[in-house]
Order: C-alpha cells, then sequence, then structure tokens
C-alpha cells in the first residue's frame, strides 16, 4: 500500500523519529534544537563517505607523513594544481588514480 505525501514527508527520517520523537505539536521546542538544525547536517552524510576520505588521508600521509601540511605553510598552486589534475582525470573517464594503493 503506498503512502500519501503527508505521511511521507512525516516520517522523512525514522531513525530520528524513532531515538527522539516526534517533533512540533504542544510541546515546546528544545533551544538545542533552534540552533542544532542551522549546522552543517553531518547526519546526511554516509559512513562509506567518511571511511573513503579515511583512506585517502591514510594514502596521503604513508607518501608524505601524517599532517604533513600542518607543519610548514604550503603553496596553493601546488594543491590547486593536483586537484586541477585529478579533476581532469576523472572527467575524462579515469575512476581510480594509478598510484593509489587503494583498490576496491
Amino acid at each position: 500500500m503506498q503512502q500519501n505525501s503527508k505521511q511521507k514527508n512525516d516520517m522523512s527520517d525514522t531513525h530520528e523519529m524513532l531515538t527522539f520523537g516526534p517533533l512540533g505539536g504542544d510541546k515546546p521546542a528544545n533551544p538545542k534544537d533552534l540552533l542544532g538544525v542551522r549546522k552543517a547536517p553531518m547526519s546526511t552524510v554516509p559512513a562509506t563517505v567518511l571511511a573513503e576520505i579515511g583512506v585517502a588521508m591514510l594514502e596521503g600521509a604513508s607518501k608524505y607523513g601524517r599532517h604533513n601540511y600542518r607543519v610548514v605553510g604550503v603553496r596553493g598552486s601546488v594543491y590547486y594544481n593536483g586537484v586541477m589534475r585529478h579533476l581532469m582525470a576523472w572527467w575524462e573517464r579515469e575512476d581510480l588514480d594509478p598510484d593509489s594503493a587503494y583498490r576496491t
């Protein structure tokens, strides 16, 4: 049986509803909610994305040292050039950098 659009919107985040209960009604809003909803919604970032970032950071650490960019100043153009090379390679259908140690 299909849900109508109102039912679907009311239950858009099942996890939040099960954990904290429905929002609205006669109950006053929690002051934390009023501030928290204006910040970056980290609950929308899939855990797999964070895991891939971790793998990328590990690869960089093995090549250059962990957090090497914090030790001394960095030249922005070096990072800009690298990002552009990777973006252009991706645009030309490269899905995996050949130098990458991580293989799926």
